[in-house]
């Protein structure tokens, strides 16, 4: 049973370092896609911090009156 497990466990692994170490194309390849998936969910963060940080400024001119307009009294 232990030789079995064992078994198991390394042909996991050998298939695990076949597909990290492989030398495809750029296009393909377990790396170029956990790469791309990566830079995706960074682009989506950086979009949607941008799109806050224009609503908070809206939110921001709504609240405080604009230091170029004059102020009466």
């Amino acid at each position: 049973m232990k030789f079995l497990v064992g078994m198991v466990l390394g042909v996991g692994a050998g298939v695990a370092a076949t597909l990290l170490l492989s030398h495809r194309s750029e296009e393909e390849g377990l790396i170029h896609t956990v790469q791309h998936t990566v830079q995706g969910v960074l682009d989506s963060a950086k979009a949607a911090a941008s799109q806050r940080e224009k609503e908070l400024w809206v939110e921001f001119h709504e609240r405080v009156p604009s230091a170029d307009q004059p102020t009466l009294g």
